[in-house]
């Protein structure tokens, strides 16, 4: 490992983190990722559903939407709108995503089939999406990240956070809906569920890890 690290950062400091051995759990830092898009999309559909909840937008009558931006993502999920998008790229296309998400209410699986993809309202809807880079000094910043949304009102939130991270955690019934998602997905039987939640809740109390093994293999 110190040879590894001299090479690729000649000026690195065990200290700090042998010194935090057994007390900082980094497993506790990790991010759930809720929706099946570029994690930088997050933040704008998080807004978005912030804004439907405060206030009824109907997507016909959205004269634009303005999403500002740190260049981290302006970067990784600024890409153009296309009329020949493929799933790979539209789940990094903002535009694609914000007008998902104002149409239906999030953004799941079937949003990336043929049918939704050549959308002609989705598309519409995607057309009136305006990116806008912010100021943010930091080349690494996700957030904040703020939208406005144009119609009959002005209605404008600012994430701080990316949904699914320690600071802006997902419930703990949207955390088992997501894994419910993945089992359909994977053609796992949706009746097999609450094993599966049952022994990775109790995996740090749990006797025997099998039970987490024999959960997952149904």
């Amino acid at each position: 490992m110190s040879g590894f690290l001299a090479m690729t950062e000649p000026e690195h400091d065990l200290a700090p983190g042998l010194a935090a051995l057994g007390r900082a759990w980094q497993v506790e830092a990790l991010s759930h990722k809720p929706f099946p898009s570029g994690r930088l999309t997050h933040p704008v559909i998080d807004g978005l559903q912030r804004l439907r909840a405060a206030e009824p937008i109907d997507p016909a009558s959205v004269r634009e939407v303005r999403l500002h931006l740190p260049p981290l993502a302006m970067r990784l999920v600024g890409r153009p709108l296309r009329e020949d998008l493929t799933p790979n790229y539209a789940r990094l296309c903002l535009p694609f995503v914000a007008a998902t998400t104002l149409r239906f209410g999030s953004v799941g699986l079937a949003d990336f089939t043929p049918a939704r993809l050549t959308s002609a309202e989705t598309l519409a809807l995607a057309a009136k999406v305006q990116l806008i880079q912010d100021d943010n000094p930091d080349p690494n910043a996700v957030v904040p990240q703020t939208v406005e949304v144009l119609h009959a009102t002005t209605a404008r939130v600012t994430v701080e956070h990316t949904l699914g991270s320690p600071a802006n955690p997902l419930s703990r019934d949207a955390r088992i809906a997501k894994a419910a998602v993945c089992l359909a997905a994977a053609r796992r039987p949706r009746d097999d569920i609450d094993a599966l939640v049952a022994a990775v809740e109790a995996l740090d109390t749990s006797p025997d890890l099998g039970a987490l093994a024999r959960a997952v293999s149904g």
